[in-house]
C-alpha cells in the first residue's frame, strides 16, 4: 500500500478526480481509503485471501454462473462475480457502481465491464509478457526485477517495430516469437562466433569428460587446443578469439 501511495503522491495535483485501475497485488481496503483521502477513486481485482474479504465472497459453491454478491461500506464497494464454473472474481471499487436488477445472467456487471476496459496497462501487458518470458525461479527480488525489465522492454520494442514495419512476418501467428529470435541473434552478433573458442563441438559421438570420469558425465565438446573432451559446466572457461589465438 505504501508503495502505491508514495507513487501517486508526486502526481497528487494531476490525479485528483481521476480513477486508478489496479490488479490483485496492490488492491486493498487500506489503499482504497488512502486514495479517497486524496480525492482519487480506485477499481481493481482483490485477492480473496485478504482478511477484509468476507467468507461468502471467497467461494463459488452454491452460486450460479453470472451471479453476483455486493457489499457496501461507506464509499467502498466489494463485489463477487462468478464468470464461469469453479471460478469467482472479487472487485473492489470506490466508484459508486450498483447492481442492475434487469441484468441478464449472461451479461457482465457494469463494474466488470469498466475494469476490463481500463485494465490494459495492468493485466493485458502481464498476460502478453508471460507468453515469452526470460524469468526463472529465484528468491532474489533484484534478479526478478531485472527479468521483468527485460520482458517489458522486449515487448515494447516489438510493438514499436511492428508499428513501423507492418509487413514483418505478416499474417503469422508467432510473429512475436520470431521477432524475439531475430532480436536475440542481433544482440548476440559476432559474439556467438568469438566466444567459447576454447571449446568446439566435435562429432556426434559423445565421450566422458576427462575430468569427470567418476561422475560419468558425457560431452561432445573438446578443448580447442588439445582436443580433450571436457564438460562446459565445470571444466571449461570462456575466452575471446584473440586470446585463444595467442595461446596457440
Amino acid at each position: 500500500m505504501n508503495v502505491a501511495l508514495d507513487l501517486i503522491t508526486s502526481y497528487n495535483s494531476d490525479l485528483k478526480g481521476r480513477n486508478i485501475t489496479t490488479d490483485s497485488y496492490f488492491t486493498s481496503l487500506d489503499l482504497s481509503k488512502g486514495m479517497l483521502k486524496k480525492d482519487i477513486t480506485i477499481v481493481g481485482t482483490i485477492d480473496k485471501k485478504r482478511v477484509e474479504v468476507p467468507p461468502q465472497f471467497k467461494t463459488y459453491k452454491n452460486k450460479e454462473i453470472g451471479e453476483t454478491i455486493w457489499g457496501y461500506k461507506d464509499y467502498i464497494i466489494l463485489m463477487a462475480y462468478v464468470p464461469k464454473k469453479r471460478k469467482i472474481v472479487n472487485i473492489l471499487s470506490t466508484i459508486p457502481f450498483r447492481d442492475d436488477p434487469a441484468r441478464k445472467k449472461e451479461e457482465k456487471p457494469e463494474i466488470v465491464k469498466y475494469y476490463n476496459h481500463t485494465k490494459y496497462g495492468v493485466d493485458i501487458i502481464d498476460k502478453c509478457v508471460r507468453s515469452y518470458t526470460v524469468k526463472r525461479k529465484s528468491n532474489r527480488w533484484p534478479l526478478m526485477l531485472f527479468f521483468n525489465c527485460i520482458d517489458v522492454a522486449c515487448y515494447n520494442a516489438y510493438i514499436v517495430y511492428n508499428t513501423k514495419n507492418d509487413q514483418y512476418y505478416y499474417g503469422m501467428k508467432d510473429r512475436r516469437r520470431k521477432y524475439l529470435t531475430d532480436l536475440s541473434n542481433l544482440l548476440i552478433g559476432s559474439n556467438d562466433q568469438e566466444g567459447k573458442q576454447i571449446c568446439e563441438t566435435s562429432s556426434k559421438k559423445r565421450k566422458r569428460c576427462e575430468y569427470c570420469k567418476n561422475k560419468e558425465i558425457k560431452t561432445s565438446y573438446q578443448c580447442h587446443i588439445c582436443s580433450m573432451h571436457i564438460c562446459l559446466k565445470n571444466h571449461s572457461h570462456v575466452i575471446c578469439k584473440a586470446c585463444s589465438e595467442s595461446l596457440k
